[in-house]
C-alpha cells in the first residue's frame, strides 16, 4: 500500500509539472506573437509619423517665407512710396533710374524732408538684395556695388519667374526701359515665386506672392 501510494504520488506530481511546462509554453508563445505584432505595428506607423512631423516642417518652412515676403513688400512698397527724384544733386526727372526685369534702381527718402537716398532692390540667384547708399553728386554711368554702403538679403529661396514689373497707368512698360520710359513709370509690382527647402532637402511646392506699389514724385 505505501509503495503503491509513493507510486501514485510521483505520477501526479509528473502530471503537474507536464501541465506546468504546457502551460509556460503556450504563455511563451503568445508573448513572441504580441512581440511581432508590436514590431509590424510600429514599423507600419513609423513612416507616417515621419511623414506628419515633415508635413509640419514643411509648412513651417513655408510661413516663415510668407512672413518675409511681406516683410520685404511693405519695405518695398515704402521705398517706392516716399520716390523723389526732385531736391537730389542728379540731373533727373524721374525718381526711378534704372528698371529692369530683376533691378530697380531709385533715389527715395527715409523721412519727409530728409535727403534723398540711392537705393537698389535687385533679384539675384535666388535671393532679392536691397541695398542703399548716400546719392552721388553726379549720375554715374554704372549703380555698381560701390555706389552703396548697406547689403541686405530679404529672402532667399525664389525661383524663376520671381521678376519686377512696370506699368504707366493701366498700360504695362516691357523692360528695358529708355529714359522717357522711366519717366512714365507710376506703379511697380514685384512678383516673389518661392519654393522653400523640404525637411528631407528638396524643393517643395511653388508659392507666388506679388505686390503693386506707387511711385511717389
Amino acid at each position: 500500500m505505501i509503495s503503491m501510494s509513493t507510486t501514485d504520488g510521483r505520477k501526479a506530481r509528473r502530471r503537474q509539472v507536464a501541465r506546468s511546462v504546457a502551460e509556460g509554453g503556450l504563455t511563451l508563445v503568445e508573448l513572441m506573437v504580441a512581440l511581432a505584432l508590436a514590431v509590424f505595428l510600429i514599423a507600419a506607423i513609423a513612416p507616417l509619423v515621419t511623414s506628419i512631423s515633415r508635413a509640419g516642417v514643411d509648412e513651417a518652412d513655408r510661413t516663415l517665407h510668407a512672413v518675409q515676403a511681406r516683410v520685404a513688400f511693405a519695405r518695398f512698397e515704402q521705398d517706392l512710396r516716399m520716390a523723389a527724384g526732385l531736391g537730389s544733386p542728379l540731373p533727373v526727372a524721374s525718381p526711378i533710374l534704372e528698371a529692369t526685369a530683376t533691378r530697380v534702381v531709385l533715389l527715395t527718402r527715409a523721412e519727409v524732408g530728409e535727403d534723398p537716398l540711392l537705393v537698389e532692390w535687385e533679384i539675384r540667384g535666388s535671393s532679392i538684395m536691397r541695398r542703399w547708399g548716400q546719392c552721388p553728386n553726379s549720375l554715374p554711368d554704372t549703380f555698381g556695388t560701390a555706389l552703396f554702403i548697406d547689403n541686405k538679403t530679404m529672402l532667399e529661396g525664389l525661383r524663376s519667374g520671381s521678376r519686377f514689373m512696370f506699368a504707366a497707368g493701366v498700360a504695362p512698360l516691357e523692360p528695358p526701359l529708355d529714359d522717357r520710359d522711366l519717366m512714365r513709370i507710376y506703379r511697380v509690382a514685384l512678383q516673389l515665386v518661392i519654393s522653400p527647402v523640404s525637411a528631407g532637402g528638396p524643393l517643395i511646392g511653388r508659392t507666388v506672392l506679388a505686390t503693386w506699389g506707387r511711385v511717389g514724385r
